[in-house]
């Protein structure tokens, strides 16, 4: 570098050091003792595609397996996807099957007239898993 473009650098670094306000910040503890908290890892790869089922013409009971942390623990949340086979993005879940879902089963009613696969995606508040590999088609009239 030249001196040239040092003495632009060392500027830059000052003018940003003088421009930048400082941080302030405080908390108070009203307990004593020790403790501690651990963070959980998920497993690098998805859970299994979930297996669909007719139910009638057009509802869907799509099944799953449990995910599970590294260290121990079932992941107890998951979010269910439903897809056309043909390609696309994912098609609007009906309300058995929407949102977080406690469980590792729902039944989807009223499904559209199409040719669908569903994915499981793991959930735990703000966080989710890998998403599962798409399910067999299934056809609903």
């Amino acid at each position: 570098m030249t001196a040239r473009n040092l003495t632009g650098v060392a500027a830059a670094v000052a003018a940003a050091a003088t421009l930048a306000a400082p941080a302030a910040g405080s908390w108070t503890a009203s307990a004593r003792g020790n403790g501690f908290n651990r963070a959980k890892t998920i497993q690098a790869t998805a859970v299994a595609a979930p297996t669909a089922v007719l139910q009638t013409t057009k509802n869907v009971r799509v099944t799953w397996s449990t995910a599970a942390f590294v260290e121990g623990g079932a992941i107890t949340t998951y979010v269910v996807r439903r897809y056309p086979a043909a390609g696309g993005g994912a098609a609007t879940i009906r309300a058995a099957c929407a949102g977080p879902i406690s469980a590792l089963t729902c039944t989807e009613n009223n499904v559209p007239a199409g040719s669908w696969v569903y994915t499981i995606t793991p959930a735990l508040g703000k966080w989710t898993g890998l998403e599962s590999p798409r399910s067999l088609p299934i056809v609903t009239a």
